[in-house]
């Protein structure tokens, strides 16, 4: 009964949160929930990723790998990748994103985020390799939102050239 009370609580609060367009929760109402949802991959991503929207990058890493140890979700090496990438962590957010990839090897994001984060860090050889692949990928599902991320890998590599004739 208290983990049913529990999940219908946190899915009314970020009911009410997704709604707004600032993050209306504290720390509390996850801390308070914590004990009854710690095996909800749901809640464990969503308090990681309001953890890593304050900046609580430690607690943010540290939820958010208790939660990838309970379940398969690839949105946990893909936040890991971001939390590792905000704080400098570039070995193990290369890593991250390279398992969420993996985990989801017929789709187009952990590439792209791997992309971006290649050239925002400047290891522009990986980034060129990386973008040659991202190019010639044919995702499983089509549609507007993997041309666009082509599309943005296509521009930055205009950019890197215009930048450094290679």
């Amino acid at each position: 009964v208290g983990t049913i009370n529990a999940t219908k609580a946190w899915l009314a609060n970020k009911r009410y949160s997704d709604m707004s367009t600032i993050e209306l929760r504290k720390e509390s109402d996850f801390t308070v929930l914590y004990d009854y949802l710690k095996d909800n991959d749901r809640f464990m991503l969503d308090y990681g990723a309001f953890l890593r929207n304050k900046k609580e990058f430690s607690k943010s890493i540290e939820i958010l790998e208790r939660g990838h140890v309970i379940s398969n979700n690839p949105y946990f090496p893909l936040l890991l990748a971001d939390v590792n990438a905000d704080v400098g962590n570039w070995n193990s957010a290369e890593l991250y994103y390279k398992k969420a990839f993996m985990m989801l090897p017929n789709r187009l994001t952990p590439l792209y985020q791997l992309g971006i984060f290649y050239f925002e860090t400047k290891q522009y050889e990986k980034f060129i390799v990386l973008a040659d692949f991202i190019m010639n990928f044919h995702p499983k599902v089509h549609s507007e939102h993997t041309d666009k991320m082509k599309k943005d890998i296509s521009d930055l590599l205009d950019i890197l050239y215009e930048c450094q004739p290679i």
